[in-house]
């Protein structure tokens, strides 16, 4: 074999490697933009999930025989200390939330600066709640009716 013939078998070798290389290229970027449609259908599913568990919620919270009855007590115990948080941080801030539009405002402002709405001091009576499973309770209880923690 001559040296153009070599030559050509080598430029043909290139050439075909070279066509092999930008194919495996556009596959793989195929293959990446499937994947990243197949996330983001999967996002909507979880997101889905995510309202017909809030819907669920919403409407078997105060039943007393739900069989998602854990898994409520549970969100519930998880918003009362997010509540608790929250309450901290607006302390350590001296804010509180208008309860007209939920901005935060100065603790001690008569007038919200968003909405213009009056903030009325009221006196809520506190809600005794269990801290095991996050049931109401009296405030003469001594034991959870729910689940039976000695409170």
């Amino acid at each position: 074999m001559d040296f153009k013939e070599k030559f050509k078998a080598f430029t043909d070798t290139v050439s075909t490697k070279s066509a092999e290389a930008v194919q495996k290229a556009k596959d793989m970027a195929e293959v990446a933009s499937i994947n990243s449609q197949i996330k983001n259908e999967n996002d909507g599913i979880r997101l889905a999930y995510q309202t017909i568990g809030e819907i669920i919620f919403n409407e078997q919270k105060d039943a007393e025989d739900s069989p998602f009855n854990e898994q409520i007590q549970s969100v519930k115990r998880k918003l009362a200390k997010i509540a608790e948080l929250e309450k901290q941080i607006s302390a350590i801030k001296g804010t509180k939330k208008c309860p007209s539009c939920g901005e935060e405002i100065g603790v001690l402002a008569e007038t919200c600066p968003k909405c213009g709405a009056e903030i009325v001091e009221e006196v809520i009576e506190a809600e005794r709640i269990c801290p095991a499973c996050g049931a109401k309770v009296a405030d003469d209880d001594k034991t959870c009716l729910s689940c039976g923690r000695v409170l």
